[in-house]
């Protein structure tokens, strides 16, 4: 004897009620014809959303209406409570947050080197590649990642960021505020083996290699 789950076939049955609105090139049901509607726009090429800052086109007013925000708009509704940087989105505040913890929750499988954002670890995984795709215009020297080659175009260019303290001079803001660190007694970078500290991140790298 054949025993009939009633209560699944009423839901069964129920449910294809409320999904009553079915699409005829993909047999995908929905509940209302406006959402219905709205699926058939993946079925044509059809764009007939455009910014007017750009005028480029979407199939949908609400993938218009993200376009306009997070590219035309500068609103960042999301600040973060310990150093203040805004976002415009909740989930680059919580990516950004993890700068201000120590956890380092992303580790790298070939050398076991840490990270706090997955971002960090994909830049670092291209160092194990031979691949090297960034190509310097002036000197065809080859780089593995684009933040490398917009460092070395520096070398191309004049020194015109001076210290105020010795006079030297250096290519970028960032050059001047490593160097800065020689005018004081600050020790950054501190070895997590001995407790030895160093003004440097290079010098931390060198001693690291007698442990």
């Amino acid at each position: 004897m054949e025993v009939i789950d009633t209560k699944a076939e009423k839901s069964k049955e129920k449910s294809s009620k409320e999904l009553q609105y079915i699409c005829l090139l993909c047999e995908t049901r929905f509940k209302t014809g406006s959402l219905l509607r709205r699926h058939l726009a993946v079925h044509s090429e059809e764009r007939p959303f455009q910014c007017s800052i750009c005028q480029k086109q979407f199939k949908h007013k609400r993938n218009l209406r993200d376009h306009k925000f997070f590219t035309h708009s500068d609103e960042k509704s999301f600040q973060c409570t310990e150093c203040g940087n805004r976002f415009k989105q909740k989930h680059g505040l919580n990516k950004h947050m993890k700068i201000h913890t120590e956890e380092k929750g992303y580790e790298c499988s070939i050398c076991d080197d840490k990270f706090r954002v997955l971002d960090a670890l994909k830049q670092h995984l291209i160092t194990h590649q031979d691949n090297k795709p960034f190509t310097c215009k002036i000197c065809c020297g080859r780089f593995k990642r684009k933040g490398i080659l917009t460092s070395h175009l520096k070398t191309h260019s004049e020194k015109t960021v001076e210290c105020t303290l010795c006079e030297m001079k250096f290519r970028s803001l960032s050059g001047l505020k490593k160097h800065s660190i020689t005018h004081t007694d600050e020790m950054p970078f501190q070895c997590t083996i001995c407790d030895k500290r160093f003004k440097r991140k290079r010098g931390l790298k060198v001693h690291i290699k007698t442990h």
